[in-house]
């Protein structure tokens, strides 16, 4: 009985050990960026020198704000870590579940390792080390893998993405090194949140009919103009014009 049960305790520690997070392969993407494959996630690992040729205050990579004293380039070991305290502690930080669940999209900690991830790194003003994660749905599914009918998207491994709109499928959220806590949990919205003034005037539709590959809708936390109107800078230079119209249109 003594060594059935000393098997039965082994065998959980080695079922235990083997879903620990760990790194499988890596591959340099770019210049600024590495690929990493993990038993179960899959990111991109960009350098501190790394700048995106969008614009506004959604642009990450450029800015991370006064709380920022420093950009660093995550080592794999620190993404190991984070992904550890991600999804260790996601579950319970989530456990509100805003805009998320039905039409809004899956609740994200229970579909965790649908989601790839983008890292950045930086030090804030309290020298603490945080690991910045985007998070972006993998809607490349395995009947598309077997039907081979497009290829698969592969520029989130080289660049930052911002995607507004979108709901649950695209978030962001910071984990400290430090405290290993989790903070900054950022979940888009979708079309149908907008408010009413906003979302039928005919400068948003035009927008919403330049997608895809613009992508440029509001998020659900969009709740005052001002807001709204800054948020739309976060958009490529190409429809800067777009901003100031708005601008003027809901003055």
């Amino acid at each position: 009985m003594k060594s059935i049960i000393c098997v039965i305790i082994i065998a959980v520690c080695l079922v235990h050990k083997s879903s620990g997070q760990r790194i499988i392969s890596t591959a340099q993407v770019s210049a600024f960026a590495t690929y990493v494959k993990g038993n179960n996630f899959e990111g991109s690992i960009f350098s501190s020198s790394y700048t995106s040729d969008l614009t506004g205050p959604e642009n990450i990579p450029n800015n991370f704000g006064s709380k920022s004293v420093r950009k660093f380039t995550p080592t794999i070991e620190q993404v190991v870590l984070a992904e550890r305290i991600l999804q260790k502690k996601l579950r319970s930080y989530n456990h509100k579940k805003v805009w998320q669940g039905g039409s809004s999209g899956p609740v994200i900690h229970r579909r965790l390792h649908k989601y790839q991830r983008q890292y950045f790194g930086y030090t804030t003003t309290n020298i603490e080390d945080i690991i910045y994660v985007n998070a972006n749905w993998d809607s490349y599914t395995l009947i598309d893998r077997l039907q081979d009918l497009y290829p698969r998207d592969e520029t989130w491994k080289s660049d930052y993405s911002i995607i507004l709109d979108g709901g649950s499928y695209h978030w962001h959220i910071e984990v400290n090194l430090n405290t290993g806590q989790l903070s900054g949990l950022g979940i888009n919205g979708t079309a149908t949140h907008f408010p009413l003034d906003i979302a039928s005037h005919p400068l948003v539709t035009g927008l919403r009919q330049m997608r895809p590959p613009l992508k440029a809708v509001m998020p659900r936390e969009a709740v005052d103009v001002a807001w709204q109107v800054s948020y739309y800078k976060a958009i490529e230079n190409t429809t800067q014009h777009y901003s100031e119209q708005l601008k003027l249109a809901v003055a």
